[in-house]
């Protein structure tokens, strides 16, 4: 039989033993501060636009990042925006950035995964050929950051940028979406259903709409964003109508699923449309081939050159379908084009932020778009 004094030495080294083990494991693995994990995130932001402010062709956010592999993928991303910037002599020439976190959820391997929205101000090396002033692009995006601690160096283990993978599964759904028979039997009749209203088109009225509801949505209409209704997929086209409602658009009534119908329930509309929205309203697809037959309003054109402000840019898929909707707000004196959107918010941001090149015609550009001219009276 063991005696006391052996059993008690034998518990002591044992509990020594958990208590060294346990100990180990919290410098491994801590509990993650949120004041340190919102540093890391604002650092990468400043940092981003920072290298968009410099002379450097070449990012390098190694320190940041646990892997290589994952720094090289965001840094890939920021040298082809930049690129593209500087292909159309486009610069940022300072930023001004405020983060917010929208969420935090502790993994269990003990990493936080963070969602954060940015919302930075930036001016621009372009002068406006409206106001002779320096163009001043907002944007506003969501990012999610998976954060652990390395050796006690907080790093970044994942990044994702919310609105480029929405932007990209909406392009991919748009190549598999088809128009029902009944949609393709009307949309051949459609140039019958939908006549002319006089009236002129207010360029000014879209700007100053744009400007104020671009980053901050209007909140006398539903914000389609996604995650906020079961059907919510994006709100780019209803700020999309919203900018040409503004101009003096007349809406057209009739069934909500009528590929002739534009409207958006509000008080002023007759009774019977106060509440909902027709289909073209708010999607991207339906409103491409609602333009086409609307020839009255708008006339589709095949060089970026041809259009000016409050005109309509659609980005379209391989199969033709257009899935996400923009504003012109702003050409420079150089003749260079900034857009404005929702999905995500963007006030003045540079053409190339889609891949397009003011100075390339619609043959040449990827993606594909569809460029709407729209008329300043019929």
């Amino acid at each position: 039989m063991y005696s006391k004094k052996i059993i008690s030495t034998f518990l002591a080294v044992v509990l020594i033993s958990f208590s060294c083990t346990k100990e180990k494991q919290a410098v491994v693995n801590p509990t993650l501060e949120s004041d340190k994990t919102e540093t890391i995130a604002q650092n990468l932001i400043s940092s981003k636009y920072s290298f968009y402010e410099s002379n450097l062709n070449e990012a390098n956010f190694d320190a940041l990042f646990e892997t290589t592999e994952v720094a090289d993928k965001f840094e890939n991303s920021l040298e082809l925006d930049k690129a593209n910037l500087d292909q159309l002599g486009i610069k940022y020439t300072s930023h001004a950035t405020t983060l917010k976190v929208l969420s935090r959820e502790t993994n269990s391997d003990v990493t936080e995964t963070m969602r954060i929205e940015e919302t930075t101000t930036l001016k621009t090396n372009q002068i406006s050929a409206l106001t002779n002033e320096v163009i001043t692009s907002i944007i506003q995006q969501q990012y999610n950051l998976t954060i652990k601690s390395v050796d006690g160096a907080y790093k970044i283990v994942s990044f994702e940028d919310v609105d480029k993978t929405i932007l990209e599964n909406k392009k991919k759904t748009s190549e598999i979406e088809s128009l029902t028979k009944e949609e393709e039997a009307e949309l051949n009749n459609l140039s019958q259903k939908l006549n002319a209203v006089a009236t002129i088109y207010n360029r000014n009225n879209v700007l100053t709409y744009a400007a104020t509801y671009a980053v901050r949505p209007n909140p006398a209409y539903q914000d389609f964003s996604p995650g906020l209704c079961s059907y919510c997929g994006g709100d780019c086209t209803n700020f999309f109508s919203q900018c040409f409602l503004a101009g003096g658009w007349p809406q057209i009534f009739g069934s909500s699923s009528s590929l002739s119908t534009w409207w958006y329930g509000k008080s002023t509309n007759p009774a019977g449309y106060r509440t909902g929205f027709s289909g073209v309203w708010v999607s991207a697809m339906k409103t491409g081939f609602f333009l086409k037959k609307l020839t009255s309003r708008v006339t589709r054109v095949t060089t970026l050159s041809s259009l000016q402000v409050a005109d309509g840019v659609q980005l379209v898929g391989s199969t033709g379908n257009a899935y996400h909707s923009l504003i012109v707000t702003q050409i420079s004196t150089t003749g260079n084009m900034f857009l404005s959107c929702h999905t995500s918010n963007r006030y003045n941001a540079p053409i190339s932020t889609w891949g397009l090149s003011s100075t390339s015609g619609f043959s040449g550009i990827l993606p594909k778009a569809f460029l709407w001219k729209v008329k300043n009276s019929f």
